[in-house]
């Protein structure tokens, strides 16, 4: 759990400017008080649409828990048709989830129209009507609507926050999640763990006119005896991306982490690269540092 939070943190931390100190520690502040804490549903709340109950929902190995009020466009707050899609992408992926929308109307006019939007998008999942806002009143929500959604186990406990509709990075993470705590598991329910070595921890770009990206790489060899799976990368930095592999590295073989440097603004940097990966000393941090430089 916090292995996953901390991949949580770091993606909004890169969403948001390095100039914004503030906002992420609120940020970071909100989503550790999440971590793993119990969304309460009441099983007497009643649902408008398709075939299932909020029993049926929670049979399944994970749920997407979307609340949602009535303030703004419903529709652009809803966007059904983008979590029908995302919903078959997930289950092409064999992970065994399904969403709960809990709607706050505030009048009844709302209800008229989500039912209506419910209906032209062909809606198999459930939508419960909160028409007292009990469930927002019992878990206390966070005021930012980024996350009103949750990633949630067979205990409704929160394993990610935000909407993974509205952004890519977050779909991923919850993608992640849903797979990699099967795919990292052997047949006796013990985690497939391997070992790495690495020529070194330290990168040093050296000095670099800071409008030019600077790129550079750390190599991590597979030492083990079981495939490597690097699960998530998170660097301390917006301006620092690294691309790595997606499939399971085999033993012996090398994984080649691409590191881009981007500056903001000239100065002299050193960044925090924390990998995530099922090595035994996992999570592993390297460090990135060089000079970016106002050159005539």
């Amino acid at each position: 759990m916090k292995t996953k939070l901390c991949i949580i943190i770091g993606i909004v931390l890169c969403l948001v400017s390095c100039k914004q100190s503030r906002q992420k520690n609120l940020l970071v502040d909100l989503l550790q008080d999440w971590q793993g804490k119990e969304i309460i549903i009441p099983d007497s709340m009643y649902t408008i649409l398709g075939g299932r109950n909020l029993g049926d929902v929670f049979a399944y190995e994970y749920t997407i828990l979307n609340y949602v009020d009535s303030a703004g466009c419903l529709g652009c707050n809803l966007r059904f048709r983008e979590w029908n899609i995302l919903l078959k992408e997930f289950q092409d992926w064999k992970c065994q989830v399904m969403p709960l929308f809990v709607f706050y109307p505030g009048n009844a006019m709302k209800i008229r129209e989500i039912r209506d939007l419910a209906k032209s998008n062909a809606i198999d999942y459930p939508i419960v009507i909160d028409t007292l806002n009990v469930v927002n009143k019992l878990n206390l929500f966070p005021e930012d609507a980024r996350f009103h959604t949750f990633l949630l186990d067979k205990d409704n406990k929160v394993l990610a926050v935000g909407n993974p509709v509205l952004n890519p990075m977050i779909k991923d993470l919850y993608l992640k999640i849903m797979r990699d705590e099967n795919s990292l598991i052997e047949e006796d329910g013990k985690k497939v763990i391997t070992s790495i070595s690495l020529v070194e921890t330290v990168l040093s770009m050296g000095d670099f006119a800071w409008q030019k990206k600077q790129q550079d790489t750390f190599k991590l060899k597979n030492t083990g005896e079981k495939p490597l799976v690097i699960q998530d990368v998170i660097t301390s930095c917006g301006c620092l991306t690294v691309d790595y592999p997606q499939e399971p590295v085999q033993p012996g073989k090398e994984a080649v982490l691409r590191m881009t440097y981007k500056a903001d603004n000239p100065g002299h940097f050193n960044k925090v690269v924390t990998v995530y990966c099922n090595a035994e000393n996992s999570p592993i941090k390297l460090r990135v540092s060089g000079n970016a430089m106002e050159m005539n």
